[in-house]
């Protein structure tokens, strides 16, 4: 992932492909900000458009050009509001009531399977 200005990258960042991209812009904004100074507009892919990447953006001003990212024109994609957890069980249910049980857990990227 990199930063542009007119053609020029003016930062980059690089993270494990198992992390999602816009947990690097922080970074790559930062990095822009001290050759450039603080960015006032960036345009990104739908990629960029989750709820706590605008969320920083908009807490910096910087207005952006990024449509929100939106799966509920996927089909059988169900938003995360939508699964039960049972925590005495410790599994989730899924809304068609499959019961999604623990597989392993990454401590290293604080992630269940």
């Amino acid at each position: 992932m990199a930063a542009y200005t007119n053609g020029i990258i003016t930062a980059v960042a690089a993270s494990p492909s198992s992390l999602h991209d816009t947990g690097a812009v922080p970074t790559l904004i930062e990095a822009h900000e001290k050759i450039l100074g603080s960015p006032s507009w960036i345009a990104a892919d739908t990629k960029y458009g989750s709820e706590e990447c605008l969320a920083y953006l908009q807490e910096r001003e910087i207005k952006t050009s990024i449509s929100p990212d939106s799966r509920s024109n996927k089909p059988n994609y169900y938003s995360k509001e939508e699964f039960t957890y049972d925590e005495k069980e410790d599994y989730y249910i899924c809304p068609q009531g499959n019961i999604l049980k623990r597989k392993a857990k990454t401590y290293k990227l604080n992630r269940i399977k």
